[in-house]
């Protein structure tokens, strides 16, 4: 599916099933009748995208990483099919999505594309429709059952870890990444890069009666993982243009040019794949490949003990996982639009009639002529021109921003759609091959200027305890420790969300918890993201921002522990790796300006820790350092 909107997500097109209400109000999921955030499950015991993957069948690749193979020769190339390697896999798969009990998804897992939840009126109205004559099929695209959960952030974990590769240096410029290329990272993470521009992931459970509504032809502009867990289903399947940014149904009227070349798809096409899915199988299927999917039988599941009535206990039920990407013709558009809206001469026009000069000025919009032989329209589409060449060309091409990367989340904390975890988390996340080939860029140059992504809107925010909640005890942060206490969890947040001014997609909804430690210097990171003459952080350079981690080791006396110290380059680590911060060096012009005697000062001030000092810290510190 393409980025979600602010507010509001679509379902994948193709699927006959009716527009199914939400809880009204403010009422959230996880309250009464939408119970999920208590699931009796433990997310670590269930099945990952690991378990999904099929067998490597190429002795090039590493036989205990399915997924290199996976990424490397079939993703985003071509629809494939297989057989969970483990039985015992989807047993477990089962136990993730409730049996199968449909009633018990519904109504505690699933919410709708405005992350509200749906009560018991809800669910009965659904599987009602999923009776004679009706025999509707259910399409619950966004699902947080405790197995969603784990293929989810499993997935996103490999977005997560997906390493840059030589070429995103050449295009974007020298920028403050620092990654090692060896034998093993081309052999192993190299497919798994195709992620590293991922910007949504989702689990979707389709719950179809017997002989229930098929989900006519249709392409989707996402990736499709669909495991089928009880009944089976047949899909029919034909290649198509890979390069599409929104899902299209092959009865819908073309919406523009680009759709009006569709090649449409029909059974008795000589290229027509037939797949048959039963219980345990899988199949992969790229973005703007046609497929139209039958639902063909049903099993039988069993009702729970604690329901007074039976719903949909003949069921044929499959997970979808599906990921989105963003298009280069996408993401430049994006780019290009955001750029120009920030300056109030491209973003707005004049009102009244303007007199001669200001005829000549930029407009902002196409519909600013007021009088006969008023010029202005003509210079504001060539002003618009040029800054589109200038952008794109020369010295600023360097700087052009890459998308923010997704992050792993963590369900205790989170509520649905709304993702959360905490910086000790997503620090143990950001090691997947111990530190071997992703090493974020030194910090230890006062000039550095801290450039925020022009496109993520930050802030700070305070978490808000329940009063049953204990929140009782030390809330000392110790990135050393394996185990986070949620009970001491820090108490505040930092919010960020990107969404497009031009689409009203999202390309980032996350919020990361941070320690008290970080209040200063997470404020100063707030103040420096935006401009504006009263900004008290205009400065925006290492040395402004963060003066108490360049000088930490030479503090007399010390004002910043060693936990904090190694607390705020797990938390600059994390910002920089997300690509949410660039550090850019300074100009050949403002280093000659600089005195020798204030580069000599700066060495000395940011000398490397001694040995002694490095032992203080912790394990993962001492590797970086």
């Amino acid at each position: 599916m393409p980025p979600r909107p602010r507010g509001r997500r679509a379902a994948p097109a193709g699927v006959q099933a009716p527009r199914e209400p939400g809880l009204s109000g403010d009422e959230k999921p996880g309250s009464e009748g939408n119970s999920r955030s208590e699931s009796e499950l433990d997310v670590d015991d269930l099945p990952t995208i690991d378990a999904i993957f099929p067998p490597n069948d190429d002795v090039r690749y590493p036989k205990d990483d399915p997924g290199c193979q996976f990424f490397h020769r079939t993703w985003g190339h071509e629809v494939r099919s297989w057989r969970l390697r483990d039985p015992n896999t989807l047993d477990q798969l089962r136990t993730g999505f409730r049996d199968g009990n449909v009633s018990k998804l519904v109504t505690h897992d699933c919410v709708d594309e405005n992350n509200n939840g749906y009560d018991t009126d809800d669910m009965i109205e659904m599987t009602n429709k999923t009776e004679p004559p009706h025999k509707h099929t259910l399409n619950l695209p966004f699902c947080y059952a405790p197995g969603a959960h784990a293929l989810r952030n499993s997935m996103l974990s490999y977005a997560y870890n997906a390493p840059e590769l030589p070429e995103d240096d050449e295009v974007n410029g020298t920028n403050n990444t620092r990654v090692g290329y060896t034998k093993k990272y081309l052999k192993s993470p190299a497919g798994v890069a195709r992620l590293r521009f991922v910007n949504d992931i989702d689990v979707g459970v389709y719950a179809s009666p017997e002989g229930g509504t098929e989900a006519s032809w249709h392409y989707d502009a996402n990736h499709n993982i669909t495991v089928q867990l009880y009944g089976s289903k047949t899909w029919y399947v034909k290649s198509g243009d890979r390069n599409v940014g929104v899902s299209r149904g092959a009865g819908d009227p073309p919406r523009n040019g680009r759709e009006a070349t569709d090649r449409l798809p029909h059974d008795d096409d000589d290229d027509v794949q037939v797949i048959d899915l039963d219980p345990g199988d899988v199949v992969y299927i790229p973005p703007g490949a046609w497929h139209r999917v039958v639902p063909t039988s049903t099993d039988t599941v069993e009702r729970d003990a604690s329901e007074s009535e039976s719903y949909m206990t003949d069921v044929c039920l499959s997970v979808d996982v599906r990921v989105a990407s963003v298009t280069h013709a996408r993401w430049t558009c994006e780019s290009l639009f955001h750029e120009m809206t920030r300056h109030s001469d491209l973003g707005h026009g004049f009102s009244g009639r303007p007199n001669a000069f200001e005829s000549q000025s930029l407009r902002g919009t196409l519909d600013t002529t007021t009088w006969l032989g008023d010029k202005g329209n003509m210079a504001g589409k060539a002003m618009h021109m040029g800054f589109a060449h200038e952008y794109f060309g020369g010295e600023n091409l360097g700087f052009l921003w890459d998308p923010p990367r997704l992050m792993p989340y963590e369900p205790a904390l989170s509520n649905g759609m709304e993702l959360r975890a905490s910086l000790a988390y997503l620090v143990r996340e950001l090691n997947p091959w111990n530190g071997e080939f992703i090493k974020v860029g030194s910090y230890w140059k006062k000039s550095l200027k801290v450039v925020w992504h022009p496109m993520v809107a930050v802030r700070r925010m305070s978490i808000e305890y329940d009063e049953d909640e204990d929140i009782e005890g030390t809330r000392d942060y110790e990135p050393k420790d394996d185990a986070v206490s949620y009970a001491n969890a820090p108490d505040f947040i930092l919010d960020l969300r990107a969404t497009s001014g031009l689409t009203n997609m999202d390309y980032c909804r996350m919020q990361i918890v941070l320690p008290p430690c970080l209040r200063e210097y997470a404020k100063r990171v707030v103040e420096a993201s935006h401009d504006g003459a009263d900004n008290p952080h205009a400065d925006r350079t290492m040395g402004a921002l963060f003066p108490e981690y360049l000088n930490y080791f030479t503090q007399k006396p010390v004002v910043m522990t060693s936990d904090s110290w190694s607390t705020m380059r797990d938390f600059l680590d994390v910002l920089v790796w997300c690509r949410f911060v660039k550090l850019v060096p300074e100009t050949e012009e403002s280093s000659e300006e600089e005195s020798e005697s204030s580069k000599e000062e700066e060495e000395s001030s940011l000398e490397e820790p001694e040995q002694s000092e490095v032992d203080t810290m912790p394990t993962s510190k001492r590797k970086k350092l």
